[in-house]
């Protein structure tokens, strides 16, 4: 009989030890990288320079503590929206701000009028 109760005791250390063991392996940390501003710019920098549609957009970047800004002028909307999702997939990047201007196309220049032939002097 003592040793039935020396068993019961054990299973049951043993049952909460693992138990135990099992809650403290579900929590999860969600760790955000910090990456040093300069190296987040070049990075984002990179990555636009590798996208071909992407290559050639004139604007300036620059990063503070994971917020990634662009600035300049912009061709297109959808061009700035390609540019964005392709920042905010990066590591490091909390969020991006956009403080870009859509270029205007320059308007023709207006027609130049037709010169104006002298009047005649009228005939007495």
């Amino acid at each position: 009989m003592k040793n039935r109760h020396y068993r019961n005791a054990l299973n049951l250390v043993l049952a909460g030890t693992i138990a135990a063991a099992l809650l403290g392996c579900g929590k999860e940390e969600v760790v955000i990288p910090v990456i040093d501003d300069n190296v987040l710019t070049a990075t984002v920098k990179d990555a636009l320079a590798a996208d071909p549609e992407l290559k050639g957009l004139n604007i300036k970047v620059a990063a503070r503590s994971g917020v990634v800004e662009f600035t300049g002028t912009i061709d297109s909307y959808p061009q700035m929206d390609r540019a964005m999702n392709t920042t905010r997939g990066l590591t490091g990047v909390k969020s991006v701000d956009d403080k870009t201007v859509k270029r205007e196309t320059a308007a023709a220049p207006a027609p130049a009028a037709a010169p104006v032939a002298p009047e005649a002097p009228a005939a007495k």
